[in-house]
């Protein structure tokens, strides 16, 4: 259940984003087609019009980042980890020497990097 209201948040983030984004740059635009050209709009509405339209693209990005649980986990431990890594690690990390090197039995990879 918890999933889904994630999932809802996130896609009405995104929407919400893509009207508030390209709103002024529509309106601009269909003002400056409903006046038939007539009616002077300043080079830096429309600067500042496309500009944010152009943003969403950007926008996007960092709300898929915010509601990504893994990436939040990751950033929160991020420094943890580094840490763990060079002191030889409490939770049985290798030390950054040893993180290329992987077992030889198939199918197991790293033993460490599925922890």
């Amino acid at each position: 259940m918890m999933y889904r209201l994630n999932v809802c948040q996130m896609t009405l983030s995104i929407i919400c984003a893509f009207i508030g984004c390209w709103t002024p740059y529509f309106v601009v635009h269909l003002i400056h087609i409903w006046t038939e050209y007539h009616y002077a709009i300043a080079e830096s509405i429309y600067a500042f019009a496309e500009t944010l339209a152009l943003l969403n693209s950007a926008i996007n990005p960092i709300i898929y980042g915010c509601f990504n649980v893994q990436l939040k986990r990751s950033l929160h431990l991020g420094p943890v980890l580094a840490t763990n890594a060079e002191t030889g690690g409490a939770r049985g990390r290798p030390h950054t020497a040893q993180l290329g090197k992987t077992t030889s039995r198939r199918g197991q990879g790293c033993r460490w990097w599925k922890q």
